[in-house]
C-alpha cells in the first residue's frame, strides 16, 4: 500500500523524517503571547505621548488667550487700543505658537529654523487682531 500519491518505500522515509507538533504548538502560542504583549506596550507609549503633546498644544493655547486678553484689558486701561501692548503680545504669541514646533524638532533630532519663522509669523500677525492661534498641530 503506498500513503497518499508516495510509494510505500518513500512514504515510510517521510514518516521517520517527521517532527512531533508539540514543540512547534508550545513556540507559537509563546510567540502569540510575546506579540499581543509588545503591541500593547506600543500602544501605551503611543496613549502616554498623545496626553503629553495634548497638554503642550492645551498649554500654548491657554497661554496665547491669557496675553491677548492681558494686552486688550491694559492697552484699554491705558487708552492707546492695540499700541505697544499689541506688540508686545504679537511677540509673546509667536513665541509661543513657535514653542511646539521646536519641541517636535527637538524629539526628532532636527532643525528647521524656517519652520520655527514660519509659525511665528503666522500666529503673530492673527494675534494683533485677537485671533490667535496657539501654533496650530505641529505633529501633522
Amino acid at each position: 500500500a503506498s500513503v497518499g500519491s508516495l510509494p510505500e518505500p518513500l512514504g515510510a522515509a517521510v514518516r521517520a523524517c517527521a517532527l512531533p507538533s508539540l514543540p512547534h504548538e508550545a513556540v507559537g502560542s509563546i510567540i502569540a503571547l510575546l506579540l499581543a504583549f509588545r503591541t500593547g506596550q506600543a500602544y501605551d507609549r503611543f496613549w502616554e505621548g498623545r496626553q503629553l503633546w495634548d497638554g503642550v498644544y492645551s498649554a500654548t493655547r491657554a497661554l496665547v488667550r491669557l496675553t491677548s486678553a492681558t494686552a486688550r484689558a491694559s492697552g484699554q486701561a491705558a487708552g492707546e487700543g492695540e499700541g505697544a501692548a499689541g506688540e508686545s503680545a504679537a511677540l509673546i504669541v509667536g513665541l509661543t505658537a513657535a514653542y511646539p514646533y521646536a519641541l517636535k524638532q527637538h524629539l526628532r533630532g532636527e532643525r528647521d529654523v524656517r519652520e520655527l519663522l514660519e509659525a511665528a509669523t503666522a500666529a503673530s500677525g492673527g494675534a494683533a487682531g485677537g485671533g490667535a492661534r496657539a501654533g496650530g498641530r505641529a505633529g501633522e
